[in-house]
């Protein structure tokens, strides 16, 4: 019940934004974490593009990150969500030269739905390429338990409370080292 309230509060506040003149409305960007099997059927994908583009808002499709290695089977090929955007009327437009200073490993895709723009994003957690980009461009986890992981698919976990709690800086920068 909580949630629902939640979720129509958002929405609400939402279309509070979506009202305002053009010179007062800030950049609105609707994230779809494509879930296989979930919500990465076309007509899920047109319901954002459409609420996107009727709302003025950029839309961002994101595919779902493995937090652990159950979870590589709610990843969607990044070949089907594209097809199926291509299908729905998304035209792809040219991609970025360059991913955080590097040009071997882009995940990002631009769209263009109507009046509407926007990417698809595909991480690639567990991909060998992406695994060796996202190492490189020192990305960090932190769970909501103040625990930073190497990866998000690792296991592995260094406990940050203690540390925080007791301001030992060298201590932090050591388990950001080691992660």
């Amino acid at each position: 019940m909580i949630k629902r309230k939640q979720f129509n509060q958002i929405l609400n506040n939402l279309n509070t934004f979506a009202n305002l003149e053009n010179k007062q409305k800030p950049l609105i960007e609707i994230k779809h974490v494509v879930v296989k099997n979930i919500n990465s059927d076309p007509t899920s994908l047109k319901e954002t593009l459409d609420f996107c583009l009727e709302h003025k808002f950029k839309f961002k499709f994101l595919n779902c990150e493995a937090i652990t290695l159950e979870d590589i089977d709610t990843i969607e090929s990044s070949k089907t969500i594209k097809t199926r955007l291509l299908n729905i009327g998304c035209i792809e437009e040219k991609q970025d030269e360059k991913f955080r200073g590097q040009n071997e490993y882009n995940p990002i895709f631009n769209f263009k739905y109507k009046d509407s723009k926007g990417v698809f994003i595909d991480i690639g957690c567990g991909k060998k390429i992406a695994c060796k980009y996202c190492y490189l461009t020192n990305e960090t986890f932190i769970t909501p338990n103040l625990e930073i992981k190497p990866c998000h698919s690792s296991l592995q976990r260094f406990d940050l409370k203690e540390s925080i709690r007791t301001n030992n800086v060298s201590e932090i920068l050591n388990k950001i080292y080691l992660s």
